[in-house]
């Protein structure tokens, strides 16, 4: 039985110091399929940017020879 469809996602996350005190985490997540990279504030578009990328169609892998380039 074949894997279901994946995206690969590379995570950053750090602390960034607050001018009124304690710490506020960042977050970098990267797209590694598109190279598309975002950084953000809130957990809650963290994972809506993720489930965006895991609702599109990615084009797969290519069968070697079939190079539509021309």
């Amino acid at each position: 039985m074949p894997s279901p469809p994946s995206q690969l996602f590379l995570a950053r996350v750090w602390k960034e110091p607050r001018n009124w005190g304690g710490n506020a985490v960042r977050v970098q997540i990267r797209h590694v399929l598109s190279g598309e990279t975002r950084y953000f504030r809130r957990w809650r578009d963290v994972v809506a940017f993720v489930m965006e990328r895991m609702e599109e169609e990615s084009p797969g892998p290519q069968p070697p020879g079939d190079d539509s380039t021309g």
